[in-house]
Formats: structure tokens, C-alpha cells, sequence
């Protein structure tokens, strides 16, 4: 089946039918690129909606189930959900959607809050690791990633989609905790 027809057959299931296909399918042989795709092209067709004026509310619905499916069947890591979250939060605020005409996963508070949930290390781990990095880099000492360099990678893209709401935040916990976690990554070596 070709991409195209794909992701309209996708796009047409309610999320009981996506779950079944996904299922039936064979999805989770397909890997983590290919559920990040679809969300990727879902974020497209919900910006070209957005641009012709017209409303993604549809788009983004799928979008957050097809993540939630791919999440709860471990295809998709937290951070991914979180990280793709925000990015699609950050499309509708672009294009002036209102919160309420978002799914509640995707409002700017929602979408901040499971980011925070998501962070995969602490304060002092991160701060740990970026040290670590920063001395091997310094002595040349170079070789392959390790899990803990994966982990400070994936806590940097969930900061720095993070920010891309501080302006939108209206919950004045989330709006600190996002400052503080943000500020807290700029400092970082």
C-alpha cells in the first residue's frame, strides 16, 4: 500500500478502528519511524486545515490517539508523546486555535504538564551528564552514545519544545515549573 493511501485509511478509522488495525496490521513490526511519520503528515494536513482557514480539530483528535495507541503498545517512547504534544500544541497556537478547540492533551498547560511528567532525568542527572560530556569532549575522548547520553538528548527536545509555549501557559504552577525547567536547561554546559 502506498504512504498516501495509507494515511487516508488511517485517518478515515474512529480510534476503536485504529487500534484494530493497528492490531491486524502488524504496526508494531513497522518501527518507531513509521508512527512518527504519521503523526509527522498529520501535523502537515492539521497546518495546510489551519492555513486555508479551516479547523484541524479532526487532525489533532487522531493525532493524539494514533500517539496514545503507539504509546500504550510501547511503539512510542514517552518523550516522543510528549515531545510531538507539544509540537502540535505549538501548531495550533501558531495559527491562533483556541485551547478549547484543542483536545485537551494538546492545550498549552496539558501538553506542558505531561512534558514535565515525561522528563526522563533529574536536575542533577542532567546537570551530571552534561559535565561528563563537556570533559570527554575537552580530553577528545569520543565514542558511541550511551544510554545516559540518549537520556540528557531526549530531556533536551522536550525542554526546548517546552519553551516554544511559555507564552501561552495560563496555569501559573505549570508557567512556573516550565520557567524553571527551561531557565535550569539553558544552563547547562
Amino acid at each position: 500500500m502506498d504512504w498516501a493511501r495509507e494515511y487516508s485509511t488511517l485517518r478515515s478509522l474512529s480510534e476503536h478502528e485504529l487500534e484494530g488495525w493497528v492490531e491486524s496490521s502488524r504496526a508494531d513490526r513497522r518501527g518507531r519511524q513509521w508512527w512518527l511519520s504519521v503523526v509527522d503528515s498529520a501535523e502537515t494536513e492539521a497546518r495546510s486545515l489551519l492555513r486555508a482557514g479551516r479547523s484541524a480539530r479532526e487532525v489533532f483528535a487522531f493525532a493524539v490517539a494514533f500517539l496514545e495507541i503507539g504509546e500504550r503498545r510501547g511503539e512510542v517512547e514517552r518523550g516522543d508523546v510528549a515531545y510531538w504534544f507539544l509540537r502540535l500544541a505549538k501548531s495550533g497556537i501558531e495559527f491562533g486555535v483556541a485551547p478549547a478547540d484543542l483536545p485537551e492533551q494538546l492545550r498549552p498547560d496539558g501538553a506542558a504538564s505531561r512534558a514535565l511528567a515525561a522528563l526522563p532525568l533529574t536536575a542533577e542527572r542532567a546537570m551530571e551528564i552534561a559535565r561528563r560530556q563537556e570533559r570527554e569532549l575537552a580530553a577528545g575522548i569520543d565514542g558511541p552514545a550511551r544510554p545516559d547520553d540518549l537520556a540528557l538528548m531526549s530531556f533536551g527536545t522536550i525542554l526546548t519544545a517546552l519553551a516554544w509555549l511559555r507564552g501561552a501557559l495560563t496555569d501559573a504552577d505549570v508557567e512556573a515549573r516550565v520557567a524553571e525547567w527551561t531557565d535550569f536547561y539553558e544552563r547547562l554546559p
